[in-house]
């Protein structure tokens, strides 16, 4: 969905980037989730639901990160990024979320704008991070309001691996 008028309105459930742009030239972009009304979400604290792989080359989700995933360079290269969506609530509860990335690099980072992007973005255009292979723990905490500030959610914790090996061939050997 894409519009130039003043008061768009969608008609359709989903989840939106938002672009504002005033007569200047200068843009504010945030991230909104629709849901049907009978199916709004009662959300207790913000909570980072999923934490996504993305191509930084393309800005295209590649797959779901969750507990000990194995993430092959061969099947997904570098440069990538990880993009904290957050849990199916309406996201006016989540406006930041602070990363803390431990292994081979560190990385301590806090978003206040959608997408919650571990290594930054601009406009939706992520930035690139170059994994060496290793063992990652990663720990996200989404925030009811910018910067870090007001209700705290349950920390998500995970760890995943990198690797660059030869994808092994199906049993059937192909």
């Amino acid at each position: 969905f894409s519009s130039t008028e003043s008061n768009p309105q969608v008609t359709e459930a989903g989840t939106y980037l938002i672009t504002v742009t005033n007569e200047l030239g200068c843009t504010s972009t945030d991230q909104l989730t629709l849901f049907p009304c009978e199916e709004q979400p009662s959300c207790e604290e913000p909570k980072v639901g999923t934490l996504m792989l993305v191509d930084a080359n393309t800005d295209q989700d590649l797959i779901e990160i969750t507990d000990g995933a194995v993430i092959n360079l061969q099947l997904f290269s570098n440069p990538m990024n990880i993009n904290a969506i957050p849990e199916d609530c309406p996201t006016t509860l989540v406006r930041s979320v602070r990363f803390f990335l431990e292994g081979p690099i560190d990385i301590t980072k806090t978003e206040s704008v959608a997408p919650y992007a571990l290594g930054g973005d601009n406009s939706g255009n992520y930035n690139p991070i170059t994994f060496p292979t290793g063992t990652y723990t990663l720990r996200t905490i989404a925030y009811s309001e910018k910067g870090t500030k007001g209700t705290a959610g349950t920390p998500v914790d995970i760890s995943f691996i990198i690797v660059n090996e030869d994808p092994k061939p199906c049993a059937d050997g192909t």
